[in-house]
């Protein structure tokens, strides 16, 4: 296998200008490679989407949102922060609400294969007509401003537009990237939770995990039920001081909500969860959850507890809904298994410990077994950490660049990979690399496409895997 993968040459280079992208620029990162358009949503088109640089601080999004009459008042809503399994969380608990009957919102990013995944009500992403609507009434709102907002600024007013249009029960709102300055930071929630704490995007959030906890931490409001999985003494230290200072009823995962005896599989897992009597005192046996990765039992306990502590106008979320909602959720891009000869991967690790959790899955589930892994990577992600994590656990590897700005080198990404044993070759697209790693993997192999966002998504959309 190792000679089959010979590097491919002439690998594209994708530009690492941080301008903002002009309309034909973002039209060509949405081609396909054989040239078919890509759907562009009317947020991407009229701001830019992340080719700008975040805001930080909430001194535009907060009287933008004054100016809208505050749209993400009007229902309730549960703030979801941390550095891993925020997403996962979100989708869980989305899943959980809805099978108790809610109108459930919920806002994630980034999207894997369209915008509109964004911003879904009742698990049905945001159309374009929708977004057009809103749009029509954030332009006004916008006019008197000295500047215009970011991408992730204008998709959140958008979202909580959408959510006050679709007179949703309660949102479930993904953080951006850290907390207290997020451009989410505008709701008053009925629950905050904090998933866990790594070092990551340390030139905003800062370069100890315990500036990274302050900043996350900065979502928990005055008397708010707070939940958090987080226990090292380092990050959970600020949580528990701005839980003290502001009256936030904390619950942690431990002392009053914990999981054991999980079995996982390929698609998915069983484990036991427990529940304090604050949380209603009960005791779920063999729960299914239908995502995999060995820390989704931990998501889903928050997920539970974060539930269990909403005022619900339907009452208290039942075992029933409890299980109806972990067996029928979703998450795509994240360890999704698609059957096949060979099999195929997709997990957009992208970070050591989701590494480490995709290598301890390909162990265990697919031993023994031909593994290839194509992979492409933003340019702030640490290479070596990951290829440390991943490269002695493929017989071959494909690296290549993804549409996108921020693109990782492929030369750089190559050398990260090598001296691990496994063969490495360059592709000058994730679609081609998927098309090698298919051709050179037998038919009892794995084939894993992992990475960013990015790759993962432009990999789904190529192939069909939606």
């Amino acid at each position: 296998m190792a000679g089959s993968l010979a590097s491919s040459g002439g690998q594209s280079n994708v530009s690492l200008s941080s301008t903002l992208l002009s309309a034909q620029d973002w039209a060509a990162r949405h081609r396909t490679d054989d040239g078919e358009q890509q759907p562009v949503s009317p947020v991407e088109r009229e701001f830019g989407l992340e080719s700008q640089s975040r805001r930080h601080g909430l001194e535009l999004i907060e009287p933008l949102m004054a100016r809208l009459g505050n749209p993400q008042l009007r229902y309730p809503t549960i703030h979801v922060t941390g550095s891993k399994g925020k997403g996962s969380t979100v989708a869980i608990l989305s899943a959980i609400l809805r099978a108790a009957g809610l109108r459930v919102g919920s806002y994630t990013s980034p999207s894997l294969t369209q915008f509109g995944e964004r911003i879904q009500v009742n698990d049905r992403n945001l159309r374009d007509s929708e977004a057009e609507r809103c749009l029509a009434e954030l332009r006004p709102a916008l006019a008197s401003f000295a500047e215009p907002p970011r991408f992730f600024e204008a998709a959140t007013a958008v979202a909580f537009l959408h959510f006050a249009h679709q007179a949703v029960d309660v949102a479930v709102i993904e953080v951006g990237i850290g907390g207290g300055r997020d451009a989410t930071n505008v709701v008053q929630p009925e629950v905050a939770v904090i998933t866990s704490i790594e070092l990551e995007h340390t030139h905003i959030l800062g370069d100890t995990l315990g500036a990274i906890a302050t900043e996350k931490a900065g979502i928990i409001k005055r008397g708010v039920p707070t939940v958090t999985a987080v226990d090292e003494p380092e990050p959970f230290g600020p949580i528990r001081d701005r839980c003290a200072a502001l009256g936030a009823p904390l619950a942690r995962m431990g002392r009053e909500f914990d999981v054991s005896d999980a079995v996982p599989d390929r698609t998915g897992q069983r484990f036991d969860l427990w529940l304090s009597e604050r949380l209603g005192g009960a005791r779920f046996p063999a729960l299914r959850l239908a995502l995999a990765g060995e820390a989704q039992p931990a998501n889903a306990a928050m997920a539970v507890a974060a539930a269990r502590l909403l005022a619900a106008p339907l009452g208290p979320v039942s075992e029933a809904a409890i299980r109806r909602g972990l067996s029928s959720t979703r998450w795509p891009g994240r360890l999704e298994l698609r059957e096949g000869r060979p099999a195929v991967l997709l997990d957009v690790a992208h970070t050591p410990a989701s590494a480490r959790q995709l290598r301890r899955y390909t162990d265990r589930f697919f031993p023994g077994v031909p593994r290839t892994l194509v992979i492409g990577m933003l340019r702030e992600k640490n290479a070596a950490a990951l290829a440390g994590e991943l490269g002695g656990a493929f017989d071959s590897v494909v690296v290549a660049p993804v549409k996108w700005f921020r693109s990782m080198d492929c030369a750089a990404l190559e050398q990260a990979f090598r001296g691990y044993g496994a063969s490495v070759a360059a592709a000058p697209s994730i679609c081609r690399g998927v098309e090698l790693a298919l051709a050179a993997t037998p038919s009892h192999g794995l084939v894993v496409v992992a990475g960013s966002v990015f790759a993962v998504g432009e990999a789904k959309r190529r192939f069909g895997w939606v």
